[in-house]
């Protein structure tokens, strides 16, 4: 295998990389979440519904996690923040958080959600999150993605699935591969 390097459209180098670099993917698992949406009123993080299990073939392998989803910030008020985090379980014991989340006055997050815009507040976007981990196991890995507000006056949520209203089927999605290590 080699690395080609194009600058301006035209060749400037060639590597070649040592052998056994670059894993291969050993197995793919998806999971696509379907029905009503998931409404989150809470300051503590709290399950969206995307969610997946993968079980690794060798402890040395890495998991490539891809997530997608669509939300909606909404509340009775001109601002409305949250936060979205990635956590894990391994062999049915307890979730852990995978990233040294970003801290500011309202807590940590891995992904800040954030509207500003005057009187009630609503927008919908996409989120799209992926994590390379390294669980070093061969039992069952949980991986979820979980969301909260910062504050819940003013009706503050922030609903995971349809973003335009009207009790469309929720989309998320989330794909776990299993790497060679």
């Amino acid at each position: 295998m080699a690395i080609i390097t194009l600058n301006n459209n035209s060749l400037s180098s060639v590597t070649a990389l040592p052998a056994g670099v670059g894993g291969k993917v050993l197995q793919v698992v998806g999971a696509n979440i379907s029905g009503g949406n998931v409404d989150i009123a809470s300051t503590t993080y709290t399950d969206t519904g995307n969610t997946i299990t993968i079980t690794p073939s060798s402890s040395s392998s890495k998991i490539m996690i891809f997530a997608r989803g669509s939300y909606l910030l909404q509340g009775n008020n001109d601002k409305v923040e949250g936060g979205i985090k990635l956590v894990r379980n391994i062999g049915g014991g307890s979730f852990s958080g995978l990233v040294a989340p970003v801290a500011d006055t309202n807590g940590p997050y891995e992904t800040k959600l954030e509207l500003t815009a005057g009187g009630n507040a609503q927008v919908g976007g996409y989120y799209n999150y992926c994590f390379l981990d390294t669980p070093n196991t061969t039992s069952a890995c949980i991986y979820k993605l979980q969301a909260r507000v910062y504050e819940t006056a003013d009706s503050r949520q922030i609903r995971f699935g349809n973003t335009g209203g009207g009790g469309g089927a929720q989309s998320q999605q989330m794909i776990a591969q299993e790497v060679s290590g």
